[in-house]
């Protein structure tokens, strides 16, 4: 979690909704040494909550969980199976996220 950001897959991920016909959210996570792990997988997280439950004035309406993809390569491979395990874990311990309000 040290290198790169979303601007360095902008021609992969354009193309990947393009054929998909779906839109894209890239994540720009904080990066190591200045900010340590776990703080990337909380930024993740977050990105994920802002999709479901966007605050007020967002330029989105919320999106069905059902309707994300979340992918990643290398450390962001790691990023995305590490918050699908928490929103695995957090589903199965029936914890509700209240977000804005």
């Amino acid at each position: 979690h040290a290198f790169l950001d979303p601007a360095s897959h902008r021609p992969t991920v354009k193309k990947l909704a393009k054929m998909t016909g779906g839109r894209a959210f890239s994540v720009r996570y904080r990066l190591v040494p200045q900010s340590p792990f776990p703080t990337s997988l909380l930024d993740c997280l977050i990105a994920y909550l802002m999709l479901l439950y966007p605050p007020p004035g967002a330029f989105h309406d919320p999106v069905k969980p059902e309707h994300i993809v979340i992918s990643g390569d290398s450390a962001g491979g790691n990023l995305t199976m590490a918050l699908i395990q928490v929103i695995v874990e957090l589903n199965r311990l029936g914890q509700r996220i209240t977000w804005h309000g």
